[in-house]
């Protein structure tokens, strides 16, 4: 009972100095009271922004800098924009918000996790306020701590330091090099260091990985048994995708493929001179790809329109070898055999099917079947 009372009066006492501040004339203790007590408290006259209306998806803008070195959001100049009348509950600290993060953000801001690129974590799971306080801050950008220490939460300083590029006295000015939303690189590096001399060996040496894994993964496909139309619509989709290193990589393993026609590989390697064409330019027009995938396309409708009737052709030949009329399926299986869209499996059986009607065609009645030899 006796701690009851005790801490009855504290509240009590605490509340009566609150009022006595707050009825106070100084505008300046008034507001360090607001603040120790609440959240989301808007900064004093002095240390509101002077800058007027500010379009939220410029880039670079997290934040304004105003006077007494605060960042703040502009919002923050009217809070209705965020926080509802009313508080959560009785006695809560957080004001109700008129909509969830990342909800909330998208109302002014891009909604970065949709734009096509490569995006940061943070920004795929919608966790703004990860990175950016959203009300005021000492640091650009309403970065809730200054770069690196932010970036440190996530990634290992000591890891990074072993990285190409990421020197000492290098590595701690990420935004130098990075974005932090999105990118068009996998490591969302930023126009400015792609177009620097580093940013130039990086792009090469990247290019190069990137060619050397489509030119593996294109002769896994062959080996596997996908099939040279399954490599056209890889490289169709490369090219659909500004992939060009990946998809001259395919078109070189298809030019090179034993499973193509002599017309194919013509075909194919105009198109592969094409495509090192563009990979000099700075920026290959999307509609110069668009008119090489579309020509693949061409190529691949045609083998398939081919393969249709080949099958065909297979099937009946079977069916007059088993009907015994074996002059017909010769015929059937010799064009077969001439036919460059083969697979060797495929060709092999055709190879056994002629063996054995030549054997049966060119017994006469009176020897009979052939006899084992001894």
């Amino acid at each position: 009972m006796v701690i009851l009372r005790t801490k009855s009066f504290c509240v009590m006492v605490g509340l009566a100095l609150m009022f006595f501040v707050l009825a106070s004339c100084d505008e300046a203790r008034r507001h360090r009271t607001m603040t120790f007590f609440f959240d989301g408290v808007p900064p004093l006259p002095g240390e509101r922004s002077a800058f007027g209306a500010l379009d939220p998806n410029e880039p670079g803008v997290a934040g304004r800098l105003a006077t007494g070195g605060w960042y703040v959001h502009e919002p923050l100049k009217d809070c209705t924009q965020c926080h509802a009348s009313r508080r959560r509950a009785r006695f809560s600290r957080e004001v109700q918000l008129v909509a969830e993060a990342p909800q909330l953000c998208f109302q002014c801001h891009a909604e970065y996790a949709t734009l096509s690129g490569w995006v940061h974590g943070p920004v795929v799971t919608g966790a703004c306020l990860f990175c950016h306080e959203p009300h005021k801050t000492k640091t650009p950008f309403l970065l809730t701590n200054p770069v690196p220490d932010l970036c440190y939460r996530c990634h290992d300083p000591e890891a990074l330091g072993l990285i190409p590029n990421h020197a000492e006295t290098s590595y701690t000015h990420c935004l130098d090099c990075h974005a932090g939303h999105t990118g068009a690189t996998r490591f969302l590096l930023v126009p400015a260091f792609l177009e620097s001399e580093a940013g130039h060996a990086y792009r090469l040496q990247a290019y190069q990985q990137q060619y050397e894994r489509a030119l593996q993964a294109a002769r896994n496909s062959l080996a596997q048994g996908q099939g040279i139309s399954t490599l056209l619509q890889t490289a169709a989709d490369h090219l659909d995708n500004n992939r060009l290193w990946e998809a001259r990589a395919t078109l070189e393993v298809i030019a090179e493929s034993e499973g193509v026609t002599g017309d194919e590989r013509q075909r194919v390697a105009t198109i592969l001179q094409q495509v090192r064409a563009l990979l000099e330019t700075e920026a290959p027009p999307a509609t110069a790809r668009a008119e090489l995938s579309a020509a693949l396309g061409t190529i691949q409708e045609r083998r398939a329109a081919r393969q249709r009737t080949l099958a065909g052709l297979y099937y009946r030949s079977i069916q007059a070898h088993r009907a015994g009329r074996l002059v017909e399926a010769r015929a059937g299986f010799a064009e077969l055999a001439r036919s460059e869209d083969l697979l060797e499996p495929i060709r092999q059986t055709i190879q056994r099917y002629l063996a054995e009607i030549d054997r049966t065609l060119n017994q006469t009645p009176d020897e009979g079947p052939p006899q084992p030899e001894p």
